[in-house]
């Protein structure tokens, strides 16, 4: 037996998707800084719009890089009655948003809630970019692609929590981790023979004397 396929040369969706919800957070937390800095408003104070964006950190983000999301794929699963056999599967990807955030205790307050309220300021920041209706479709819809198919069928946030990572390392004492799962709905495709289309010249519907239908047309084969 021998090979039949050619070179596998792309991105599995759950990998340009998982990449897709970083680059959305990165570009959006730019523009949300830059318009903060623009305010007037005394009140608004730019770095509560500022983060850092990181893909498929396992280990600790330094405390320098920090406010920082991480956005990493936990699994997916395949929906064999959405799927066709050929070329296409239907899948729901579980995707982890975690919001990394680290305060010092004031004279005001403790570093433990500063911590926290700051993971939930990171989180709702999160929230809000990808469940804007902008990003309906994580910009992989009809309108961005412009092949009149979507690779993003759906995305929804199905749960929100609080986590203390356990590191023992000097100076995470005060690390507080809220995630956002996210699941995507998406399509994975699979590589297929590339068929060589006919140009139709000329195509005439006749008719015999015994009422019967017949085409006459006029290929160019070369």
């Amino acid at each position: 037996m021998t090979a039949k396929l050619s070179l596998i040369n792309k991105q599995d969706t759950f990998e340009i998707v998982r990449d897709q919800i970083a680059a959305i957070l990165a570009i959006e937390q730019a523009n949300q800084f830059a318009l903060a800095t623009a305010e007037a408003d005394p009140d608004i104070i730019p770095a509560n719009w500022f983060f850092n964006t990181y893909i498929e950190r396992t280990h600790p983000i330094p405390i320098e890089n920090l406010p920082a999301i991480n956005i990493s794929f936990d699994n997916d699963r395949f929906d064999n009655k959405n799927s066709n056999m050929i070329d296409r599967q239907r899948v729901t990807g579980v995707f982890y948003i975690d919001c990394y955030a680290k305060e010092d205790t004031t004279d005001i307050m403790s570093g433990d809630e500063l911590t926290s309220r700051d993971a939930d300021r990171l989180a709702r920041l999160a929230r809000n970019i990808i469940m804007s209706q902008e990003y309906t479709y994580l910009a992989l819809g009809y309108r961005e692609l412009g092949n009149g198919k979507n690779l993003v069928t759906r995305r929804y946030i199905i749960k929100r929590e609080k986590l203390k990572p356990d590191i023992k390392q000097e100076g995470y004492e005060n690390v507080v981790v809220c995630r956002l799962t996210l699941e995507v709905e998406y399509d994975e495709l699979s590589p297929q023979v590339v068929m060589n289309d006919l140009e139709l010249l000329i195509t005439i519907c006749k008719r015999e004397s015994s009422n019967k239908i017949y085409f006459t047309a006029e290929y160019d084969l070369t």
